[in-house]
């Protein structure tokens, strides 16, 4: 059973995270400062009041004696029961993982929206979007990413925790009266609400997956600010 927290001074983590094209786009132009990643290890509907923060887990030794595991940073309920470490953590510097093209300089994906048909590359080569063999953002090496973040809180909730400010700081944003998400390009659908908007958008990536909003799962929410690769974590 998780003892309980203890909040020390860590030290800063470097970590991959992914993000689709019309997100990443949505980065760059400043409008996305929360993402919402559902916990791997979903808690079960009987643990109670769940809070998230450093502690050390409860470990098992060989006699079967219990002790303090290393400190981790996740969740925890707050009888003992349940707890889950959380790969991201409040410091943490993420580098943005994004479908890209190597070269002396890189090509990325989100550079070029679906309205936009050719790329030039190598010596000057005009090739159609469509043509170029672009590689799958699991497979960006750290020195190719542009964009990195820094981590300044993550909490757990249910996904229907959301509020409409939270919606707006996914990316989701007002079109011609109504809203518009930022995970597909061209992507029209909007809602009554940027609520709504964002539940739609949550189900077309996550639905197929077990993870629907009328699921209501467990999510890391995560809100961060644009940083360096030098730039420390704050104290």
């Amino acid at each position: 059973m998780p003892s309980p927290p203890c909040y020390v001074l860590r030290a800063m983590t470097e970590r991959p995270i992914l993000f689709s094209g019309p997100m990443v786009r949505a980065l760059l132009e400043g409008r996305k400062t929360q993402t919402r990643r559902v916990v791997t290890w979903q808690p079960p509907e009987w643990v109670g009041e769940i809070a998230t923060g450093r502690y050390h887990p409860t470990k098992t030794d060989r006699d079967g004696e219990e002790y303090p595991g290393s400190e981790i940073f996740g969740a925890y309920d707050d009888q003992g029961e349940w707890g889950c470490r959380c790969p991201w953590a409040p410091g943490d510097l993420l580098y943005v993982r994004e479908t890209f093209v190597d070269g002396v300089v890189p090509k990325y994906r989100a550079d070029y929206p679906d309205d936009q048909t050719e790329i030039i590359v190598g010596n000057n080569e005009h090739l159609p979007v469509w043509g170029v063999a672009w590689k799958p953002s699991i497979h960006m090496p750290k020195a190719a990413a542009r964009i990195w973040l820094r981590v300044t809180d993550v909490r757990v909730e249910r996904l229907q925790e959301i509020t409409d400010e939270d919606a707006i700081a996914e990316g989701v944003t007002e079109f011609g009266g109504q809203f518009k998400g930022a995970y597909h390009a061209g992507d029209h659908m909007s809602g009554v609400s940027a609520r709504e908007c964002f539940a739609r958008l949550w189900d077309s990536l996550n639905a197929k997956r077990g993870y629907g909003w009328d699921v209501n799962p467990w999510v890391w929410a995560i809100t961060f600010s644009r940083a360096t690769r030098t730039e420390e974590p704050e104290k």
